[in-house]
């Protein structure tokens, strides 16, 4: 009979952990975007992120981003408010889609605002 495959340690302790969630999943992104750019592009909608990360397909130098991050915002920053402001922005030519941290608690009630409807953009020096 074959284990079925565990959850990273680190997502478990964030389920189980009474400290407030404060990630968020950003997806929709391009593939050659850094980290930085990502914290760049919080930075520039106001928004304080204690950490970004961007999520990687294969190993070590092989290693490519694969358009999707998750974002932890500093103690204070409210989530709702940040999701609010950055989902459907424009970013480098494509619109974010930032929702809940997928890992922690999924929003069934969860729809993304269609780029179309949201006109802002994220300013030049932030996508670069």
């Amino acid at each position: 009979m074959e284990h079925a495959e565990r959850a990273p340690e680190r997502v478990l302790l964030r389920q189980t952990s009474s400290k407030r969630v404060r990630s968020l999943y950003v997806s929709n992104l391009p593939f050659s975007i850094a980290a930085v750019q990502l914290e760049e592009a919080f930075a520039a909608q106001g928004i304080d992120l204690e950490h970004a990360e961007l999520l990687k397909k294969g190993t070590g130098a092989s290693a490519k981003t694969c358009g999707l991050g998750v974002v932890t915002l500093k103690e204070g920053e409210c989530l709702d408010a940040c999701i609010e402001k950055m989902d459907g922005l424009q970013f480098m030519s494509r619109a974010m889609i930032v929702r809940k941290d997928k890992f922690v608690d999924d929003d069934p009630d969860y729809h993304h605002v269609p780029a179309a409807k949201k006109k802002e953009t994220i300013p030049a020096q932030a996508a670069h």
